[in-house]
């Protein structure tokens, strides 16, 4: 620029070119650069690790399979990969379900018949938990379940069971098992 403007060239025009096209390119690539750093900084602090059981802001909920510099991927319970955007991931309240403390509760609300003996429903209620919290590696033994009456519905009262699982992803089969297991009994007691 010095040597263009001792010849007589003006760099004036040179210079305007110069910062418009700067500018151009530095809102191009806005996007991309925003992703780029909060690439770095999910690599860095590791708020969210690959494995990890997460649910964003937005409501994109899945195990994290990587943290890329520009994405992360998350894999749905539907067995689909979500490509969430680092600035996205950066930028929202994040729920990370494998962070320290794990542990969750896994319950099942049904409704039972009015007049139906709720003493004797419990019972057969207690029984199954236990004998599923015996069976199944999934459940914590040290957590005594919940089986309590918690509503009057139009059709009857409702009821809930809960039982405390290690870990997040393991309440749905969980809760599929207290299903069955609730239903076997009540057919077998006649409730």
């Amino acid at each position: 620029l010095v040597v263009l403007d001792n010849l007589g060239i003006s760099i004036t025009p040179i210079l305007a070119s110069l910062g418009v096209s700067s500018l151009a390119v530095a809102l191009a690539l806005q996007d991309t650069l925003s992703n780029f750093f909060s690439g770095i900084y999910l690599l860095m602090e590791r708020p969210i690790e690959p494995g990890q059981l997460i649910e964003l802001e937005g409501g994109s909920t899945g195990t994290v399979r990587k943290v890329g510099w520009r994405n992360t991927e998350l894999l749905t319970g539907q067995n689909n990969v979500v490509l969430v955007p680092n600035a996205t991931v950066a930028k929202s309240r994040i729920t990370n379900f494998d962070l320290d403390e794990s542990r969750t509760n896994a319950g099942v609300e049904f409704t039972l018949a009015y007049g139906t003996d709720l003493d004797r429903v419990k019972v057969v209620l207690a029984q199954t938990v236990r004998e599923l919290t015996h069976a199944e590696a999934r459940i914590c033994k040290d957590f005594e379940p919940v089986i309590r009456c918690v509503d009057f519905k139009e059709r009857g009262i409702g009821m809930l069971v809960e039982v405390s699982v290690f870990r997040h992803k393991d309440r749905g089969i969980v809760r599929d098992q207290l299903i069955a297991g609730i239903n076997d009994a009540f057919q077998k007691a006649g409730i």
